[in-house]
């Protein structure tokens, strides 16, 4: 945990005194920081352009014997994009075309909200080829661990 000390901070909007925040560091998604954030970015986000925040989107890949999770898709749609945080597929699953087909899952239900382009990021090391081979184009990239890596930011009109 990060405190910082007792200075005071000025509301620019309403010209009230405030006490500075206290910054909270953690390796934990803890669900009342996390709402607090995304709710409060999202009241922002509407108040100013009328569009709602961000939806969450799950696209998950259930075994039908055993019912296991072997893969899927995590991401949110928010502004008429498409936000891919996560897809997995797991390594029985992989090139059976399960990734292709929670991909284009993901993709469709996000035309159904009325998303026009999607976006995501992956490393060298995971799987750039998979969405480029399905109409993704890289538009960035950044250094990252272990040395001689990327991260390569990749994206798609729907």
């Amino acid at each position: 945990m990060i405190k910082d000390g007792k200075r005071a901070a000025i509301n620019k909007l309403e010209g009230k005194i405030l006490a500075t925040p206290n910054l909270i560091e953690s390796d934990k998604l803890d669900a009342a920081y996390v709402d607090a954030i995304r709710d409060g970015l999202s009241a922002y986000n509407q108040s100013k352009i009328g569009l709602p925040g961000g939806v969450p989107l799950v696209i998950a890949a259930e075994d039908p014997e055993s019912g296991t999770i072997v893969g899927g898709l995590i991401g949110s749609t928010v502004h008429a994009v498409l936000y891919v945080e996560q897809l997995f597929v797991d390594d029985a699953h992989r090139g059976t075309g399960l990734g292709a087909r929670v991909l284009a899952a993901g993709e469709e239900a996000a035309r159904r909200r009325g998303c026009r382009t999607a976006v995501l990021w992956t490393a060298t090391f995971q799987a750039p080829a998979f969405y480029e081979r399905r109409g993704w184009e890289a538009f960035g990239e950044v250094e990252c661990a272990p040395p001689g890596e990327k991260v390569i930011f990749l994206r798609r009109c729907l």
